[in-house]
């Protein structure tokens, strides 16, 4: 029996996707597809010979000029007489044959013929895709893109809560204090409890500026010198951490707010995909200006806001503690902790000459008037053997007195003794003033940058235009196994894998071989075909 022929060939025009598989189009259910491409039809031929495909390529004999139909660039076709199916198809070649008879060549769509209703998408790698949520941390997994260099919107520092007499800088302000065995009264105490430490010191503290320092130098000028010895140190410290004895850890807490929105100011650049939120494109960071600084991220903070905790001790090297709290997951992540420390050992003079006069004044004035008195005596005696010495040898003058006359040797020595005596305490009170400690300024102290600073950090608005771009087109890396996306964004979506996996029970191994490899070269799903290429459209998650 003679089969007749019985194919519908249509010709399509302006369907906008390619042999490239960089586009194709999503449709919910085959009526859908067939709807779109009959929208497109410029040309149809009816009882047409059946339509022999060799691998996914072929060749159809229209009646038609070519002429006439170069503008078709995809065609759709079904073989009615075998099956209902329709196979979607890309011209690829458009040859003359007559002025009424052309020769169309093709190469089947595989993405539209087999895939899109006759295949199964399995798990497989998915190196990146759109996320089906775009929620600020949702999506953290580390992109290979420049990143340029940072800039940061502010700078801060940590403050305590607004109040109706404002805020407070908490690590910044200064104190002098001065560690030694005596009160402020100079009267001698025991070692107290400080900041959760026993210390067998007192602390005594000024304010560090010109009048606490006048205030600290008269109170060392007064101290006894016998006392000397019981001042240890002098440093500054942080006012705000100054511990009273038997006292507990100052602790503050202080609030930052995240950079998520109007990241580059109001009227700036307006970030479409949230990723570019999160660390490393937006961070807060914290510095002690010394070298050591903590990148935390906005989203590993469980609040709405960065809180912290901010801890100080008392002691002749005082530190201080900023910890993050409900920072991944711990209430208090001391692990992520920052610290300060370092802050200025101050040096201190005392007077010498007080000092050894208190000592010394009483032996050596002693020593002059009893060397004194011995020479005198001497002379004395030596006086009186020469009185009677003579005249026992019925020498010259026998019998003369001259007990009453001052003896000029005994006069001589005492003046001489004496005369040491002034000489030494001249020398001492000539001596400069006795140095104590030592004096290691810091130009952080100087320039009121002893203390944590804070900055929001984050990449440059050219950059960050780039990766957004970026994202937009190509979506959020993924790197682990799951089934693909093709359809979770209302107007595109990217999925590119590794080692694609899908199955079919009635395309050919090559059919399916071809798709994979698409798969794993990247496509991107359209839901509306007239907006491909359209990436100006708002593609959020809905």
């Amino acid at each position: 029996m003679q089969i007749q022929p019985n194919s519908i060939i249509k010709l399509c025009s302006g369907v906008p996707i390619d042999s490239s598989y960089k586009d194709t189009i999503y449709f919910e259910n085959r009526e859908a597809q067939k709807s779109y491409f009959d929208s497109k039809v410029s040309k149809t031929m009816d009882k047409a010979s059946f339509q022999r495909i060799n691998g996914q390529q072929g060749v159809v004999r229209m009646s038609a000029n070519a002429e006439s139909i170069y503008d078709c660039n995809y065609m759709m076709f079904q073989n009615t007489n075998y099956a209902s199916k329709w196979f979607y198809a890309f011209i690829t070649n458009i040859e003359y044959v007559n002025d009424k008879v052309s020769n169309v060549y093709f190469t089947i769509d595989v993405m539209q013929t087999w895939f899109m209703f006759d295949c199964t998408l399995k798990e497989c790698f998915v190196e990146r895709e759109h996320s089906m949520t775009d929620v600020i941390g949702d999506n953290l997994v580390h992109e290979n893109v420049e990143l340029g260099d940072y800039v940061s919107s502010s700078f801060e520092q940590f403050t305590t809560s607004e109040t109706s007499s404002g805020s407070t800088n908490i690590i910044a302000p200064l104190s002098i204090a001065v560690a030694c065995t005596f009160n402020k009264d100079y009267e001698d105490v025991a070692g107290g409890y400080y900041s959760n430490l026993y210390s067998g010191l007192n602390f005594i503290t000024f304010d560090n500026n010109p009048t606490g320092a006048q205030e600290c130098s008269e109170w060392l000028s007064n101290v006894p010198s016998a006392k000397y010895d019981g001042i240890v140190a002098m440093f500054l410290m942080p006012t705000n951490f100054i511990s009273n004895v038997n006292g507990g850890n100052k602790i503050y807490t202080s609030t930052i707010q995240k950079l998520i929105i109007n990241m580059f100011g109001i009227g700036g650049y307006q970030i479409k995909n949230n990723k570019l939120y999160t660390y490393p494109y937006n961070f807060l960071y914290l510095t002690n200006f010394q070298g050591s600084y903590a990148d935390l991220h906005y989203e590993y903070f469980s609040d709405s806001v960065c809180n912290f905790t901010i801890v100080g001790d008392m002691t002749c090297n005082p530190e201080i503690a900023v910890i993050p709290n409900n920072y991944k997951g711990v209430v208090a992540n001391y692990d992520e902790k920052i610290t300060l420390q370092g802050y200025p050992q101050l040096g201190w003079s005392t007077d010498s000459f007080k000092a050894w006069l208190a000592q010394s004044a009483t032996s050596v004035i002693g020593n002059a008037m009893s060397t004194s008195m011995f020479d005198s005596a001497y002379a004395n005696r030596t006086a009186i053997a020469g009185k009677y010495i003579p005249s026992a040898m019925g020498g010259v003058g026998a019998g003369v007195n001259i007990s009453s006359t001052p003896n000029p040797l005994a006069l001589t020595l005492a003046g001489v003794h004496v005369a040491n005596a002034i000489q030494n305490v001249a020398y001492h009170s000539a001596l400069p003033q006795q140095a104590h400690g030592s004096n290691n300024g810091s130009i952080l102290s100087t320039i009121g940058l002893m203390t944590i600073g804070i900055m929001k950090k984050h990449i440059r608005e050219d950059y960050a235009r780039i990766i957004d771009d970026y994202f937009t087109v190509y979506g959020y890396a993924t790197n682990r196994v799951k089934v693909p996306n093709i359809s979770v964004r209302p107007h595109w979506t990217y999925t590119k894998t590794i080692g694609s996996n899908v199955v079919s029970k009635t395309c050919s191994n090559n059919d399916v071989t071809l798709i994979n490899t698409i798969f794993d070269n990247g496509i991107t799903f359209w839901k509306n075909a007239s907006e491909i290429g359209n990436y100006s459209l708002d593609n959020s998650p809905n």
